[in-house]
């Protein structure tokens, strides 16, 4: 006969190293089935991507472990999340109480409010602030985020409980519905670490509300790393040939939206932004464009620095229309009505992917426009600001595609001898 028993966890490290997978492991013997095996466990330690991170988690991962062995988990009968949850579900969860309500007549969360609650609260506070793509991307976060919860077998998780450890599992929850969608419509798509970074930042988005109304008191996503993204080429920049053909023959298919391709380059500004750009929204005496959040993608008011010679050609693209006017608007002409960016969409594919077979984006040329001013000397943190990014935000990153080329080649022109 077998005793019952366990031995002690033990956290597999691989002596730091980051490339494999970290996990805890210990022998657990089961008196009722006679059997012993090895039950590895990793908890989510490699979400982290630096050793003193994983080392932390390890440990915690270790202590959680022991605990879950003391109360009675047996691991013959389910997997550790599932025995955690039940654990948590068995405590009588404290009646959701919303005694104070928002401005807007929403009721705030507290730490007692249930999860799936919570977010939809969350949702709920900030929706009023948000641009209309951010919040169709935000619903459909809220859209999976609430059944991923309940099947996780979170619903009944008060607030106050909800750790890093269920946020990792909601958004493995996520990905896993996703993907069932993506297999059903059977289109090959896949659930990348794209998506992962993207869903994750719609959970932490709720969670920064539900912190500024005091019902949790710190935002568990802020310590699980991004996944490494994938480059998928879709805003990739074009090549000198590319763009060489594209200044030579876009004029004489459609002068207006070659006019527009340089607005971007020049000004940094996104198309959308820029389909909302009027005549009054510049600042003639100081060289700039004053952009309020009703015109950008995030709500803050910032300023667009426009050089000598731009600011002379939409001088002269005003000439007698009124400062009210688009300077792009209907037909990409100066007008008083707005183009969508939908009919922007469909002219760009048109004129550019069709008639000159060129694969490439017109966002695309926001970062080749921020690359080409690296390469005349504006600094990094200068062309920062000129996107309204935030001073050593990791924001500009991906606009710059020839940053690493352009600071080896700056180390290979500046390094002095010993």
């Amino acid at each position: 006969m077998l005793k019952p028993g366990y031995s002690d966890p033990q956290l597999h490290r691989y002596n730091g190293d980051l490339s494999k997978e970290w996990y805890v492991d210990f022998y657990f013997t089961c008196q009722a089935r006679q059997r012993r095996k090895r039950v590895p466990v990793r908890l989510g330690i490699n979400y982290f991507s630096t050793v003193k991170e994983r080392d932390r988690e390890g440990r915690a991962a270790v202590k959680i472990i022991t605990e879950s062995l003391e109360a009675g988990w047996n691991p013959f009968d389910c997997k550790i999340e599932a025995w955690l949850l039940s654990h948590q579900e068995s405590e009588p969860a404290p009646e959701p109480i919303h005694e104070m309500k928002t401005p807007d007549g929403v009721p705030v969360p507290t730490p007692a409010t249930l999860f799936p609650d919570a977010i939809q609260l969350a949702y709920q506070i900030r929706q009023k602030e948000l641009k209309k793509k951010s919040r169709f991307n935000y619903e459909t976060g809220l859209r999976y985020a609430i059944p991923a919860i309940k099947a996780g077998g979170m619903d009944k998780l008060p607030l106050e409980k909800v750790k890093r450890v269920h946020v990792r599992m909601l958004l493995e929850q996520i990905g896993k519905l996703r993907q069932a969608e993506y297999d059903k419509e059977g289109k090959g798509k896949v659930w990348t670490p794209n998506a992962f970074n993207r869903y994750k930042s719609y959970i932490s988005a709720y969670f920064d509300a539900l912190l500024e109304w005091e019902a949790v008191e710190f935002n568990p996503c802020l310590k699980i790393d991004d996944k490494e993204p994938i480059d998928f080429g879709i805003h990739r920049h074009a090549t000198d040939e590319e763009l060489k053909m594209l200044k030579a023959e876009l004029p004489k298919y459609h002068q207006e939206l070659y006019n527009l391709v340089r607005f971007e380059h020049v000004t940094g500004m996104r198309p959308n932004e820029i389909l909302q750009y009027r005549y009054n929204m510049t600042d003639w005496l100081n060289s700039e464009i004053k952009l309020s959040y009703l015109e950008g993608k995030t709500r803050i008011y910032r300023v667009v620095p426009v050089p000598a010679f731009m600011l002379k050609w939409i001088r002269e693209r005003q000439g007698d229309h009124p400062a009210s006017n688009y300077a792009f608007g209907r037909k990409l002409r100066s007008g008083p009505k707005s183009l969508t960016a939908n009919n922007l969409s469909r002219l760009w594919k048109k004129y550019v992917k069709d008639e000159l077979g060129l694969n490439i984006s017109l966002y695309s040329f926001k970062g080749l426009g921020g690359d080409a001013k690296r390469d005349a000397g504006v600094s990094y943190s200068g062309v920062q600001a000129s996107y309204g990014h935030a001073l050593g935000s990791s924001s500009t990153k991906p606009y710059l595609r020839k940053e690493g080329e352009r600071l080896r080649q700056q180390i290979k022109e500046s390094m002095v001898d010993l």
